[in-house]
């Protein structure tokens, strides 16, 4: 069995081989997130980046005022899809755990618990936890086959697991999508155009809809409140 989270498998470990084995399979891990925290660096600020994100990430009245950094409110019509992904990623993490792969149940709780204080964050966990909850489902099937509940479920089962053999055999068919592939080189070509076709694909503001010369004359204005603090800048 292919376990995942070395570093908690290593803390669990009875065997001292084993146990050695998990730190041995660590380093690289280890390795790649210094490397990748290292590179960070390399920008025109330097650390100060890191503390920008930081201070903007911390402060109060962005995230009282911001909606994007608002918590997820489940009577919005978006949580009839939330609520099937929180649901499967705590039933599939409880099956990772059980399997000693670590790794993935705290990628799938972590965004979670991520979506939950912040709704920005909603995409990117129903990315995160959904490999995890089809791979929970196709155990839980494959599983079925064998059950002794009931002889209708064992059926089905292994009906749904030939039919999605099936699909995987003709998805693996090599195929060139004619339709994709004329959507991309004709969008390719309006944007290579030495000439564009109309006002449409020019990529400057609608002076009927936003009148950005105006605000060239026109004053700066004054502060209106001097403890109000502002992340960013305008240039």
């Amino acid at each position: 069995m292919l376990y995942r989270g070395n570093l908690l498998n290593a803390l669990i470990e009875r065997d001292p081989v084993e146990r050695r084995a998990f730190l041995r399979r660590t380093i690289p891990w280890l390795a790649t997130f210094a490397a990748c925290l290292a590179v960070t660096f390399v920008n025109p600020y330097g650390w100060q980046l890191h503390w920008h994100v930081i201070t903007y990430l911390a402060d109060p009245y962005l995230l009282r005022h911001i909606s994007e950094f608002q918590g997820l409110d489940f009577h919005s019509p978006a949580s009839v899809y939330f609520e099937p992904l929180m649901i499967g990623s705590l039933a599939a993490s409880f099956w990772a755990v059980r399997q000693r792969r670590f790794a993935e149940a705290l990628l799938a709780l972590g965004w979670m618990h991520m979506a939950l204080i912040v709704q920005r964050n909603v995409p990117l966990f129903s990315v995160a936890c959904a490999p995890l909850i089809a791979e929970g489902i196709a155990a839980l099937i494959r599983a079925a086959k064998s059950s002794p509940l009931n002889e209708r479920i064992g059926k089905a089962a292994a009906w749904f697991q030939a039919a999605s053999a099936g699909v995987d055999a003709t998805d693996r068919i090599a195929r060139v999508y004619l339709v994709g592939a004329a959507a991309f080189v004709m969008v390719a070509a309006l944007l290579f155009a030495p000439k564009p076709l109309n006002d449409r694909f020019i990529s400057s503001f609608d002076p009927k809809i936003f009148p950005k010369g105006r605000f060239r004359n026109s004053p700066r204005p004054k502060p209106i409140a001097s403890g109000l603090r502002i992340s960013g800048a305008i240039t």
